[in-house]
């Protein structure tokens, strides 16, 4: 696929693997290297507030590369893909964020969440995903956020063999630590 360098923009700092610090390199599924020009992948990042602290945890992020992704979400039920579909159809104004896109800065697209409106601080939890393209964020499908709130409302529509496979995807990848994924986060990829 050819990207209009306009769609391009360097991923923040915010995007970055929260270990290191820099940009994601390999998918957290195969390994495969993600910064070579043209490879599609997706960066998502689950946070949780302390609002009383002052401060936002990563509890978990990682690149997932488009290959994976979209064998992920073929292993998910027909029931569930219909009504991923259905949900944000129904709650996203996509023709006006389309039109918004070519304006908008990857901190605009993820200050608030596409679904309920509410800002990053207003949410106990929240997860971010972007569409990135070699070392750049693809703004041709923005970025965006959405609040714990949401990540449960859609997780408790989808069936019990799409839950499993998405918990499954967590427990290969996440190194748990006692109470730190309280509640636990949950994948929707859109």
């Amino acid at each position: 696929m050819k990207y209009n360098e306009q769609e391009l923009r360097e991923i923040p700092k915010r995007l970055y693997s929260y270990i290191d610090e820099k940009p994601f390199t390999h998918c957290i599924e195969c390994e495969k290297y993600l910064l070579s020009e043209g490879t599609e992948y997706l960066v998502e990042r689950i946070c949780k507030n302390y609002p009383e602290y002052g401060t936002t945890e990563t509890i978990f992020d990682y690149a997932l590369c488009m290959e994976c992704a979209m064998k992920l979400h073929s292993q998910m039920s027909l029931e569930s893909q219909r009504t991923l579909q259905n949900y944000f159809m129904k709650n996203i104004d996509l023709e006006s964020r389309a039109h918004k896109k070519n304006n908008l800065t990857i901190e605009d697209a993820i200050s608030n969440c596409l679904v309920s409106g509410k800002t990053l601080n207003e949410c106990k939890e929240y997860q971010v995903c972007a569409h990135c393209v070699g070392d750049k964020v693809y703004m041709g499908n923005p970025p965006y956020m959405l609040s714990g709130v949401v990540l449960e409302e859609i997780m408790n529509m989808l069936s019990n063999k799409t839950q499993d496979i998405m918990n499954g995807f967590y427990s290969r990848h996440r190194t748990p630590t006692p109470g730190i994924y309280e509640p636990d986060p949950r994948l929707v990829l859109v």
